[in-house]
């Protein structure tokens, strides 16, 4: 019998996993599921590059901003009333995308999809926070990660063969439609994870002294550093590497699609070896072990492009799927690392780095874009600086003990 109770136990936490990933995957898979029929929708609309361009723009943008209210919301009301909201949100939002008669209504259906994306992608590590601890939340993370791992992944090409059975709009009403049956998942699978005796209290002031209160806090700042550097690799290297491997490589875009997959199914795949790791040696041992790894393959890198120029294929590319790797091994602990001690505010603070995160990663995209010169230094230089970066931010949090108020 205790056994069979435990297998229950593990079989809910796996769903709980999958649901959780699920709703992490909705931000990516919203951006892009539609990038492949962005010139089908300005022929559709008559609109021009920079008015499509702004249907991207404004997603992220809410996506980013709107975490600053899901955030507290969560930790003052708990997290499955605000996340059936924002499924609602977002369904609502899919449905006036697929309606849009103008490129203006779908700008503003794109941010209020950004807004309803945006309530998924910050509670959910706010509920592993709640339920499991150490090697235990390692292990649901990287549930998460499988699952919201490979749907951005995958899902530029399925939004092309979606392309070759529907229009744009059917597209958004795919989307509509699979989260409506989230929706009714969350409803009948996902529990409160934050009951009201360890809510926060409810405000404007409150949730503005949460934030100062974070901000203060070096071990938290330092630490979300690290997480957001992490993060921004990616960004760095999806900026260059299309142009990169197009122009310099002569990759065809299935080719570039296919590196882009390997590069994920890298990251994802060894994210499964946290659960493990962290209970054998703590998440600090495989933070101080990735970053390391990652400061020998960015030191290669240095090299190969100091003294070569240009670096043969080959060798970039298992460079880079080495850094990948590397950041599957860091989102994981640093995430435990950075919420464990948070308590009653960790909706607030998961927010916070999701803000951070995405904030930095746009902006390094933004620079390597910026800076392109048909060559790989942009993106290489912007790739060794979010390593260093990182690995110095998470040094100088090592020394710092969690502050024993920041939960209360």
């Amino acid at each position: 019998m205790p056994e069979a109770i435990v297998g229950d136990a593990r079989r809910q936490l796996r769903q709980i996993g999958i649901l959780l990933g699920l709703l992490t995957a909705i931000g990516p898979t919203a951006i892009d599921l539609y990038l492949p029929a962005l010139t089908a929708i300005a022929h559709d609309l008559n609109a021009g590059p920079s008015a499509v361009q702004a249907t991207l723009i404004s997603f992220f943008y809410a996506l980013v901003v709107g975490q600053v209210i899901a955030g507290p919301i969560a930790d003052i009301y708990g997290r499955r009333r605000p996340l059936i909201a924002g499924l609602l949100l977002f369904l609502i939002a899919s449905i006036a995308c697929a309606l849009a008669p103008d490129i203006e209504t779908l700008i503003a259906a794109r941010f209020f999809q950004g807004l309803g994306a945006c309530v998924g992608v910050a509670i959910s590590r706010a509920v592993v926070r709640d339920l499991r601890a150490g090697a235990a939340a390692a292990g649901l993370m990287a549930t998460i990660t499988l699952v919201s791992g490979v749907s951005p992944v995958f899902a530029p090409m399925l939004g092309s063969g979606l392309l070759l059975l529907v229009d744009w709009r059917g597209i958004f009403w795919v989307i509509a439609i699979a989260t409506a049956l989230l929706t009714i998942l969350v409803l009948a699978r996902l529990p409160e994870t934050h009951p009201p005796s360890a809510r926060a209290e409810a405000g404007f002031r409150p949730a503005i002294a949460i934030y100062a209160r974070l901000l203060r806090d070096p071990r938290f700042v330092r630490l979300s550093c690290a997480s957001a550097m992490a993060m921004s690799l990616s960004f760095a290297f999806l900026a260059g590497a299309p142009y990169v491997y197009a122009e310099l490589y002569g990759f065809s875009p299935w080719g570039v699609a296919s590196m882009l997959v390997l590069n994920g199914v890298c990251q994802i795949g060894v994210a499964q070896l946290n659960p493990s790791l962290i209970r054998r040696f703590g998440p600090w041992a495989v933070v101080r072990w990735a970053f390391a790894g990652m400061i020998g393959v960015a030191a290669v890198l240095l090299l190969l492009w100091w003294f070569g120029g240009v670096i043969p294929v080959q060798p970039l590319l298992v460079l880079v799927a080495l850094i990948y790797m590397g950041i599957g091994l860091l989102l994981a602990p640093l995430t435990i690392l950075i919420l464990e001690p948070l308590g009653r505010v960790a909706g607030t603070g998961s927010a916070l780095v999701g803000i951070l995160q995405l904030g930095s990663g746009a902006t390094v995209g933004a620079l390597v874009s910026f800076t392109h010169d048909g060559t790989p230094g942009p993106m290489i230089a912007a790739m060794i600086g979010c390593i260093l970066a990182g690995a110095i931010a998470a040094r100088m949090a090592h020394a710092i003990k969690p502050a024993a108020t920041a939960g209360n």
